[in-house]
Formats: structure tokens, sequence, C-alpha cells
């Protein structure tokens, strides 16, 4: 690789001195580095001056060209180091691959000292005065067990933008991994290694419960570390997500994993007729909790999505729809649900909440799902108290699984496969990203199981004696 010095035409400094040399005139002086140079004084009277640095000319992978890159290294054996050096990088770039730069960043330790941990000094009180900032517990307990200068990084931007207390958990929840996983440097991010330990979890008891972890226990750790290596993407640290291959460890629905199990029609509503009964649960009235239940079985909406539903969301005219704003969703997508009023035996979905929006605001809750504090009601409690204040009785928990009130949104799935709807609409309705979850959510009650067999057994009965009939007057012909 070669290495120039840029030449350039300059006049000759005052403070230089001329000397001659075999008949020809120099100016010499000192450079703001402190080193004596000697450049050749020209007939013009300038003076052919040289540059401090060594220059290379480096061919660029984009568009081939080569140009000229100052080295900033005075010593020429560095110069020409470095020169290979970019130019080694420049190839790298054209095949994809990481470039020296990038492996030193890759290289940054990912657990270090908690002293490099940024801490949060100031804060403003309920006038808006500044006070001194008084860190939570969970938070010391973070700054004294966590480190590294990308977790460090990733602790501000999060605790920035998300619940401080779930950024304290799910920081702490990456540092465990990287430490049982090996994981110091950016560069030692593995998806086997990742999987491995993941799988292994399932079969050893942790220390908390002293019981292997659930299946979405696991998952969350999964997503935890995809979430963290998007942020390393966005930083341009990484290229592309290390852990993109590993989709699913185990099905979230084996293991310890709660079973949800539908309403039969007999159970919903002696679900409602006792929540209609009732006396207040969790703050909201026993006439309100009816009118929910029977909305969650409507459309399938989630606890946490109607909570955040205002009462101008509702749309009513020739069709009836649930307006979705993408803030409350869980994909955070912007959706639309119709709202059928035959979807409910019983009832008119679109009467009943037609009535119940006209004696709240516009700009109202719904339904009172959220404390003045922000918190979400326990809709679980409400469910089993009603459950067992129904008559007859409905199980919050048998064989087939727990009764509680995302069982409503399963009631709903189960409803919609009763009456043939095609899958792909049934996943659009439930609006899940992957349709196998949908096929999930699927129950085949015993009944139905029973009604189904003995049809088919029933028709292949009939079909084998028409069969029959048919060649014995073949043969009589």
């Amino acid at each position: 690789m070669e290495v120039y010095k840029n030449i350039s035409h300059e006049k000759v400094p005052t403070h230089a001195k001329v000397v001659t040399k075999g008949g020809k005139q120099y100016a010499r002086y000192k450079q703001r580095g402190g080193s004596t140079v000697e450049f050749l004084i020209l007939p013009t009277g300038k003076m052919r001056a040289e540059s401090i640095y060594w220059y290379a000319r480096i061919l660029h992978h984009g568009d081939s060209i080569r140009r000229p890159v100052n080295l900033k290294m005075s010593s020429k054996t560095a110069a020409v180091a470095k020169a290979m050096q970019l130019q080694d990088d420049e190839e790298r770039k054209a095949v994809g691959r990481m470039t020296s730069s990038q492996k030193t960043v890759a290289l940054k330790p990912l657990v270090g000292d908690p002293s490099d941990l940024p801490t949060r000094k100031h804060t403003r009180d309920r006038n808006g005065k500044v006070v001194e900032y008084a860190a939570k517990k969970s938070e010391n307990d973070l700054l004294n067990a966590i480190s590294g200068s990308f977790l460090g990084d990733y602790l501000e931007y999060r605790g920035n933008k998300f619940n401080r207390d779930t950024t304290v958990a799910t920081i702490r929840t990456i540092r465990k991994i990287c430490i049982d996983t090996g994981f110091k440097t950016i560069s030692d991010l593995n998806d086997d290694k990742l999987e491995n330990y993941l799988i292994g979890l399932q079969h050893v008891d942790s220390e908390r419960t002293g019981k292997p972890l659930s299946a979405r226990s696991i998952k969350i750790r999964l997503v935890a570390m995809k979430a963290f290596t998007r942020w390393l993407i966005k930083k341009k640290v990484l290229k592309t997500c290390p852990f993109a291959s590993i989709d699913r460890i185990i099905d979230s629905r084996s293991g310890r994993s709660r079973i949800r199990r539908e309403f039969t029609d007999a159970e919903f509503w002696a679900l409602v007729d006792s929540a209609k009964k009732g006396t207040p649960i969790e703050g909201v009235s026993g006439q309100q909790r009816s009118v929910l239940y029977q909305f969650a079985r409507a459309t399938g909406i989630r606890a946490n999505e109607i909570a955040q539903l205002v009462v101008s969301d509702l749309i009513f005219g020739k069709e009836s729809w649930v307006r979705l704003p993408a803030v409350i969703t869980k994909n955070q997508k912007y959706d639309e649900l119709p709202l059928d009023p035959t979807i409910l035996e019983r009832s008119n979905i679109v009467s009943v909440m037609k009535a119940w929006a006209s004696s709240r605001k516009p700009t109202d809750p719904l339904f009172d799902l959220r404390t003045a504090r922000g918190k979400n009601r326990k809709t679980s409690k409400m469910i089993k108290r009603d459950a067992g204040n129904a008559k007859p009785v409905v199980e919050y928990v048998n064989g087939f699984g727990f009764a509680d009130f995302h069982s409503l949104r399963v009631s709903f799935e189960n409803h919609l496969r009763s009456l043939n709807v095609d899958l792909e609409v049934r996943r659009s309705l439930m609006r899940h990203r992957d349709i196998s979850t949908t096929v999930g959510y699927g129950r085949v009650r015993s009944g139905e199981k029973a009604s189904t067999l003995s049809k088919a057994l029933q028709n292949a009965r009939e079909n084998g004696s028409r069969a029959g009939e048919s060649q014995g007057e073949s043969k009589s012909a």
C-alpha cells in the first residue's frame, strides 16, 4: 500500500530561516508539533511544502473509486499499516463482514463495573420544584447488582420510555442470562447457547419458587434478549439479530402454563345473571359487570384493552363497530371490530351497549376497570366471585382448565369455530399475528365430539347400505 504526503505551494513564514544548500535555497522553521522542517524555495518566491501527515488512496466498495484519506500519522511505517487496515475494512464491507472498528465495539463488556451506571440525581416534585431524587429500593438493588457499558445505556434508554420498575426487572433478567450463558461481550452473543440455556430452564428448579420455570416465563426471557439486540441494531452495534432463528422454545400452552377453558352457554348466562344481582366487586357494580361480560364475550377484546376504551370508541349506525386505537392494542396496530346484534343468544349486544353508553359521557371510560392511580382492577376476582354466586355454581377450575376473564375471549373464538367461520377470518377477528395461536384457542366440547362421531358413523352406514343396494341392482340387471 503506497502512502504519500500532500504537496502545496505556500508563502514562506516570516519566522523561517533561509539556508542555502547545493546552490538552492530552503526555508527552515519549526512546525506546530515542534519538529524542524526544510522546504525548497521556488523561483516564484513560494516554498514547496509537504503535509505533516501521510495520505493514501483507498478504494471504496460502494462506487469503486479511490479517494484520498488523511491517515493522521506522521510515521510512514504506522501510516502504511493504517492504510492497509482501512483498505481491508472496505473489502469486508463489500462482503458484509464486521470491520475492525466494529470488532472493537463488539468487545465492549456487557457486564463490568457497577459504578459505570448512570444514576438520577435530581427530579421534580408535584409543584415542579427541582429536588434531590430518592431512588426506589429496587433501583438501588439494581445499581448494586447490574453493570456494563451496554446494559447501563440500555437502562437509561428503557427507563426514559417505559415503567422504571419493569425496566429494572428486565435489565436484571438480561444480566443474569448473560452471566449464565457466558455472554461477556457483544461478539459472544450466540443463538445456540441461548437456546440450550432456555431449554434447560424447563428441567432446573428456580431459586425463587423451587420449581422449573413455566413456558410463559421462558418466553419472557427470550423476548427480553431479542428486544435488547434490536436496540443494539438501532445503535449500529449489530447488523442483524443473533437470536432471530430462535422462534419458540416450548409450546406456551404446555407445561405449567395456565389453560383457559370456554364458558358453556348455560355457564355464561348464569354468570351474567349472578353479576346483575351481585354487590360491587373491586369498585365495579353488578350491573356494570353484567354488561362487561356480555361485551367481552361478543367481541373477544382483552381485559387490558377494554380498560383503556372510552365511550366514543363505540360507533353506532347501520353497522356497529368498536374502534381499537393503536396505543391500547397488544400488537400496537389500529383495528375495528364489528358489533353483531345476533352473536349472543339471549340479548342484543348493540342495544345493550347503546343503553350503557347513553348513561356516560363520550370521553368517559367505557368501563370503570382502572383505579384513580391508573392500575387495572382485578377482573379475575370479579369472575371468580360471580361464578361462585351463580345458580347453578360455575366451576372456576375443572378438568378442562380455568374459567377466568380471558375465558370470555376463548369462548368468543370457539363460538366462531362452531359457526364454521373461516380460520383466516377468525385469526383477523382475534387479532393474532400467527395463525397457530388461533388454532391453539380451539377446544372441542365432549358433547360435540360425541355428536360429530355419531353423525360420521351414521353417514358411513348410510353410504355403505346404498353401495350394497346399488351392487344388488346391478347383479339382478
